[in-house]
């Protein structure tokens, strides 16, 4: 064997053939572009010469043709200009791409063993990652809400592409794809204070009060200027209650709602604390007081006991 095989394989060079199309005088072959938006959602299929508009694309694709066709391979090379993947089971499937400069494509050069004849289907595809499960099945889960059981998960995975996946890997895609899906939990408490001024810049009059400790949220206090106003048009009685959160961190959501004159709900004010405690309710009562005061009927605080 030639010592020098594994770099006569994966050679940069591209030999083109001949093709029917003209362009300036010159024969020019025409090789295929993949669409990452069309054809990744489609059984994927690959050819030497085939074009991509980067090598991220390529890696997408190619993972997706490995455990469509039952090959599990490894990364022998892995950079933005050159990638190199061979069948892990050492049977000559090799592939070879790399970046296209006249083109500013990243290009599939060299593929040997495309049938990929020597060797059986790989069944535990380590290229079945819960990242891909979650692209792959975001629709399921975004059905069953982010809880789709184990079980039925393996099992439609099994079925679809014959491959077998952990319980872990399957509680890993369901929780990566709600967060795609839905954002993270602790980004979107990053997003407070900008969601606090817009509220006020846009509804102005409004209160917005967050409460944070050690650079954490623990309180966040909403009374609109709209609900203060209709306030004057409801019955004098107020009703409090409180409930739990049920997202990632928990919590408890505090409620003031009226009575209008249809006898319908008319919310106030909410907040989100921490639990339902004596000093949690204060926060929000207080802060509730001072807002209603202003605009309040006579004796509407009349009928509100003291804490």
């Amino acid at each position: 064997m030639n010592p020098n095989w594994d770099e006569d394989v994966d050679s940069d060079a591209l030999l083109t053939p001949i093709a029917s199309d003209e362009e300036d005088g010159e024969h020019k072959k025409k090789f295929p572009e993949f669409n990452q938006f069309i054809d990744i959602q489609k059984k994927i299929k690959l050819e030497v010469g085939m074009k991509f508009s980067n090598h991220k694309v390529f890696r997408e694709a190619v993972q997706q043709y490995g455990i469509e066709n039952g090959i599990d391979f490894l990364w022998v090379k892995s950079e933005s200009k050159r990638i190199t993947i061979k069948c892990k089971k050492g049977c000559g499937w090799r592939m070879h791409a790399s970046h296209n400069e006249a083109e500013n494509s990243f290009q599939i050069k060299t593929w040997t063993n495309i049938e990929h004849k020597d060797c059986g289907w790989s069944n535990k595809n380590t290229k079945a990652s819960a990242k891909w499960l979650s692209l792959k099945y975001q629709d399921q889960i975004r059905d069953h809400k982010g809880k789709w059981e184990n079980e039925p998960f393996i099992n439609q995975v099994a079925r679809d592409h014959k491959i077998f996946v952990s319980r872990f890997q399957v509680y890993r895609a369901n929780k990566i794809a709600m967060e795609k899906l839905q954002g993270s939990h602790a980004a979107q408490y990053g997003l407070l204070w900008n969601y606090c001024e817009a509220v006020r810049l846009y509804n102005p009059g409004s209160t917005m009060k967050m409460k944070v400790e050690d650079n954490r949220f623990q309180r966040l206090y909403v009374c609109l200027d709209a609900l203060k106003k209709g306030l004057k048009f409801c019955r004098p009685i107020i009703h409090l209650d409180g409930c739990f959160l049920k997202a990632g961190y928990g919590g408890q959501l505090l409620v003031a709602v009226g009575r209008d004159g249809n006898d319908n709900i008319f919310p106030i004010a909410y907040a989100a604390v921490e639990a339902e405690l004596k000093d949690s309710w204060q926060w929000f009562l207080d802060l509730l007081l001072k807002d209603i005061e202003a605009d309040r009927p006579p004796g509407y605080l009349g009928h509100l006991p003291k804490l």
